[in-house]
């Protein structure tokens, strides 16, 4: 609501009233109608209340800058989910290498075709495989290759053959490929080959 002060000015057959709302900071322009008998009243040149606001903000038309912004946030969320898939599959190859080297140090080695792509052909002789006892496991070479889905690992073995009381050693070449399908490393490569002489 506002109220305006009128402020008649003789020495003008017109009167002009100006105020201005304090709450609202708006510019209001009222010219009152040439004076008849003291009242006001309607002429020719009365005018109708004329209300100004100032315009609201628009935003700055899109540019050039705005199109390489959009495009560098794509690219980086691309780089993330790409790096974020990366580490996940490192993430499972270091499961399936610990558990894998777990059951060929304590001799599970029936267990340990869970982590094979394909079973062994000719399948090993597990009542022989029994005589083994793996001292040591320790892997000294990985490398994996440039597409990450794929990895060759050299592992040594220390083992002694309970029927001989014999230490030995050998060179365990392991290739590890990832199934996309079942979401997991598998071992290419098969079994060590333990001399069960």
């Amino acid at each position: 609501m506002f109220f305006l002060a009128p402020r008649l000015h003789a020495a003008c057959p017109y009167s002009s009233i100006q105020t201005r709302c304090r709450h609202y900071r708006l510019g209001v322009t009222v010219q009152a109608p040439p004076l008849s008998g003291g009242r006001l009243g309607g002429g020719r040149d009365s005018k109708l209340l004329q209300y100004q606001d100032s315009p609201s903000p628009q935003p700055p038309p899109a540019g050039r800058g705005s199109e390489r912004l959009r495009l560098g946030l794509g690219l980086l969320t691309v780089l993330v989910l790409t790096a974020c898939s990366h580490d996940y599959r490192l993430m499972k190859l270091e499961e399936q290498l610990g558990g894998y080297g777990a059951t060929i140090r304590w001799g599970l080695f029936q267990r340990a075709l869970e982590y094979m792509a394909r079973d062994p052909n000719p399948l090993p002789d597990f009542r022989e495989l029994k005589s083994i006892q793996v001292t040591s496991y320790q892997p000294v070479f990985r490398k994996e290759d440039s597409d990450g889905k794929s990895l060759r690992q050299i592992v040594e073995i220390r083992y002694i053959n309970m029927e001989n009381l014999l230490e030995n050693n050998l060179v365990d070449e392991q290739i590890w490929t990832y199934d996309e399908d079942k979401d997991r490393w598998r071992l290419e490569s098969g079994l060590p080959r333990f001399d069960l002489r």
